[in-house]
């Protein structure tokens, strides 16, 4: 193989490197993301969870009423 092939798999190759470092970062970063929304989400569903078993546990019958679209 001659030199300038080689030079430009080389080339080639640092490309595809490039690409696939900002791929990798991209899925990082969206990882990140949606762990952070687990989180949140999860603090949500602890709360409610908390709240509905206080209602639960004030053992005092709760009036259901209507929608108003009824």
């Amino acid at each position: 193989m001659d030199n300038t092939k080689l030079e430009q798999r080389l080339a080639d190759l640092e490309v595809e490197f490039t690409h696939q470092n900002e791929t990798i970062d991209t899925l990082n970063e969206a990882v990140i993301n949606q762990w952070k929304e687990i989180d949140r989400l999860s603090g949500q569903v602890r709360v409610l969870s908390e709240q509905l078993l206080s209602i639960e546990d004030d053992g005092k019958p709760h009036e259901v009423t209507r929608p108003p679209h009824y």
